[in-house]
């Protein structure tokens, strides 16, 4: 039972080669989704925040700092206070992942 398995492994080993890179394709385009996912689920907090805000202001009231989430706003990165939101995308998304470990 075994050596059929073992006779196949012994004349193609060679195909692990190309099977480790589709399965670092398949993994990167994992991670992909999983970013924009991640950027769809902020920009959706930062509307609700932002849409929280102008209704209390419609109401007269003002809204705690705190409610308006800050990792949701380039502009409150500490990579976009320092160069004006004019960061590199590398910077930006840095920052964010930063904020996001720092939430945890």
């Amino acid at each position: 039972m075994v050596q059929p398995l073992l006779d196949f492994a012994g004349q193609y080993w060679w195909l692990v080669f190309p099977l480790l890179g589709v399965m670092g394709g398949v993994g990167r385009a994992w991670e992909r989704g999983a970013r924009r996912r991640h950027t769809r689920r902020l920009e959706i907090l930062h509307a609700k925040a932002e849409i929280k805000a102008a209704q209390a202001a419609a109401r007269g009231r003002g809204v705690a700092p705190s409610a308006v989430p800050a990792s949701a706003s380039p502009r409150r990165t500490r990579a976009g206070r320092i160069a004006g939101g004019a960061a590199h995308p590398a910077v930006r998304r840095a920052g964010r992942r930063h904020q996001a470990v720092a939430r945890l």
